[in-house]
């Protein structure tokens, strides 16, 4: 009795080969699509640590007298520029932001750029946040969306 044998034994290495040639033809394409800037850059946030100070309050002890103005402290970190960020004030849910565009912020020193020991100055006039009100705050980057800093404090 004859067997019969099938010659098909080298398709197995055959397709193994071109498996093998596929994928390092992908990972070859992915590696000089990265190395050529195609996949772009990621914008990193800035980080810095500040704190809340100098917060104003017009004629206080008078009633419906309200929060004027605060001061971000910039304690270290990164320089910061000030047409690149926001400041977003909670107050029992009531959220307001501050950029310098809207004429809400400026620089204690009169600068764009906040550095150490500099201070973002918030105007915040008619934000109705009297006496007692627990303020959160935060200091948002423009370009990523992401948040630099953050805080909370209570208006004398």
């Amino acid at each position: 009795m004859m067997q019969k044998r099938s010659h098909d034994e080298a398709v197995s290495p055959v397709v193994g080969v071109m498996l093998m040639l596929v994928v390092t033809i992908i990972i070859a394409a992915i590696v000089a699509a990265f190395a050529s800037g195609l996949g772009g850059g990621m914008s990193s946030t800035p980080t810095a640590v500040f704190t809340a100070d100098n917060i104003v309050v017009d004629e206080p002890g008078w009633a419906g007298d309200t929060m004027s103005s605060l001061d971000l402290i910039h304690k270290g970190g990164d320089t910061i520029s000030l047409a690149e960020i926001s400041v977003v004030t909670d107050a029992y849910g009531t959220t307001k932001t501050y950029t310098a565009a809207n004429g809400g912020l400026t620089s204690l020193y009169g600068s764009n750029a906040i550095g150490p020991n500099d201070a973002i100055h918030v105007n915040t006039t008619g934000s109705g946040s009297a006496a007692g009100t627990p303020i959160s705050w935060s200091i948002i980057d423009s370009i990523s969306g992401n948040k630099i800093a953050s805080g909370k404090f209570v208006v004398p």
